[in-house]
């Protein structure tokens, strides 16, 4: 099986990580977050409310979790999102709504 690997190719990592983040994943879903106007206001509103960054991550983490239109579904595409979704620093996130 031949791997094709390209220099903008998400899956490969470096120590720069990807435009500034830890990884592709962990950039992707702050992209999203943060051009869909409710789930911006939702998440400001969440970091205010929680008691630590360890407990903003983890209801960022949860909320993402919980939008999964395909969560109940036995498919290759579930387990892929899945497994992108375990490798999200839902820290980092966190963090980054807490400078903004």
């Amino acid at each position: 099986m031949t791997q094709y690997t390209t220099p903008n190719n998400p899956t490969e990592k470096d120590e720069q990580g990807y435009n500034g983040w830890h990884n592709y994943e962990t950039w992707c879903v702050n992209l999203w977050l943060t051009n869909d106007y409710a789930d911006y206001t939702y998440i400001r509103d969440l970091i205010k409310k929680a008691n630590n960054i360890v407990d903003a991550a983890e209801q960022i983490r949860e909320m993402v979790e919980e939008m999964n239109p395909i969560a109940e579904q036995a498919t290759l595409y579930t387990d892929l999102l899945n497994g992108a979704l375990r490798e999200v620093d839902w820290f980092e996130i966190a963090q980054h709504f807490l400078e903004d």
